[in-house]
């Protein structure tokens, strides 16, 4: 609301930054968390209820750039991506941002500007080899009202233009003895015991394959 009303009265929005509004205490604690993410997302849904397009427009900017920072940190550590993966929630990022703009266009700012990063990402990207996130992603799609189909009309225009080059994933579907979590994963990819981005348990994955699917 603070960031609301300052774009009100001392237009055009130059108080409102890439990042949050928070003490030096405040930034601190919030730093391994998807809290800046969020804090976008809420100034979008104050701007879309109060009619604000620009403060929308510029909102929805900054989630993508927030999306965009997230997902190079998972890239940058790929050899133990497990704990940044599920400190980001992905999941919950996208279920708060599909809310936010269920009642709107399916082409709105916010859904359009998240899903220009995860497509062009390559720890998410839906063409071409697999990535870090990829089973998350799917496991998004199964699972977000909406996000599926915005992530299947982008596919199948990335794969238009890709040509011979594009190609889908076989992938499986796998259930963690512990805690009962679902994911999708492209059966391309070699898994064998990793720790479950829920729980945190380690499980043989090969050997917990519920069904397989293109």
């Amino acid at each position: 609301m603070t960031t609301m009303l300052k774009s009100c009265y001392n237009p055009p929005i130059n108080s409102y930054h890439v990042g949050p509004p928070w003490s030096a205490t405040e930034s601190a604690a919030k730093r391994n968390s998807n809290a800046a993410l969020l804090y976008h997302v809420d100034v979008y849904i104050v701007a879309d209820k109060y009619l604000m397009p620009q403060l929308r427009l510029r909102a929805a900017f900054y989630v993508g750039k927030w999306m965009n920072r997230y997902l190079d940190v998972v890239q940058q550590s790929q050899a133990s991506p497990g704990p940044i993966i599920a400190i980001i929630n992905l999941h919950g990022c996208l279920s708060k941002i599909y809310e936010a703009a269920a009642a709107g266009n399916e082409n709105t700012p916010l859904r359009k500007a998240v899903l220009d990063v995860i497509m062009s990402h390559v720890t998410t990207r839906s063409t071409g080899p697999p990535g870090i996130m990829t089973a998350e992603v799917m496991r998004c799609v199964r699972e977000i009202d909406g996000f599926g189909r915005d992530m299947y009309v982008r596919t199948m225009g990335e794969a238009a233009k890709l040509g011979n080059v594009a190609y889908l994933e076989v992938v499986e579907e796998v259930q963690c003895p512990h805690c009962q979590n679902r994911w999708m994963k492209p059966m391309a990819e070699a898994w064998s015991v990793v720790r479950c981005i829920s729980c945190g348990l380690p499980a043989q994955w090969s050997a917990h394959t519920v069904a397989r699917t293109m």
